[in-house]
């Protein structure tokens, strides 16, 4: 029997189990994944992983757990980036969800909150999406947009977003933390429920080496992840 076959029989064990999803078992298939398997085959085991409806909100949450220990930015993107069931694309977008760390003291939040209008003037309802409670230092946006503020990371940011994609009915997440790795995570989120990510770059790719960020690449990759990448 091959690691990759090995894999595949415990993703379907797990998965058959009577119970919810065991977070141990789901670590061991990840850890399995990463240091067992060549590239093309991480892509498939780790594609079923996220394909099983019992054992893929798990599997996010673990991932989670393992970023930035055992497992690295780069390695994380890079695998996701080629997971055709993380490939979202609705017909008809109707609610935008719209995640940004505040609203307050920044270019990028004044872009928002210009464009909350905007989306809205076109059609769409809106879901401000953020870190920090409103403040009064906020930029305005209009009456009546709904605000839910979310954990600002881990499991718990996770689980609060799956909520709100669920009670807001969301269709699509348009992205503003471009540098974050919450990103990925948001990303991951709606990606398991259907719905595609936006991600509005606030710069120009360059602005990393300008910066000095060393590792800048992977955050190249978390534009390929999204859906659709605005620069």
């Amino acid at each position: 029997m091959t690691a990759l076959q090995e894999i595949r029989n415990g993703i379907a064990e797990t998965a058959s189990a009577g119970t919810a999803a065991d977070p141990d078992r789901v670590r061991e298939i990840w850890r399995k994944i990463f240091r067992s398997l060549p590239e093309n085959e991480k892509i498939q085991a780790a594609d079923a992983l996220f394909s099983s409806t019992k054992l893929k909100n798990a599997a996010a949450e673990v991932l989670r757990g393992l970023f930035g220990t055992e497992v690295s930015f780069s390695e994380t993107v890079r695998l996701l980036a080629a997971l055709p069931c993380l490939r979202s694309c609705r017909e008809r977008i109707g609610t935008i969800g719209i995640a940004v760390r505040r609203l307050t003291n920044g270019g990028v939040e004044r872009v928002v909150s210009l464009l909350i209008p905007v989306l809205r003037s076109a059609g769409y309802e809106t879901v401000l999406l953020t870190d920090e409670p409103a403040s009064e230092q906020d930029y305005p946006v209009p009456g009546g947009v709904k605000r839910i503020v979310l954990p600002e990371s881990g499991a718990e940011r996770m689980k609060a977003l799956a909520e709100a994609i669920d009670a807001c009915r969301l269709d699509a997440l348009f992205l503003h933390a471009y540098s974050s790795p919450e990103t990925v995570f948001d990303m991951i989120t709606g990606k398991l429920r259907g719905i595609p990510a936006v991600m509005t770059w606030h710069n120009t790719f360059s602005v990393l080496i300008r910066l000095g960020v060393r590792d800048f690449l992977p955050l190249l990759e978390t534009a390929r992840f999204a859906d659709k990448t605005i620069a």
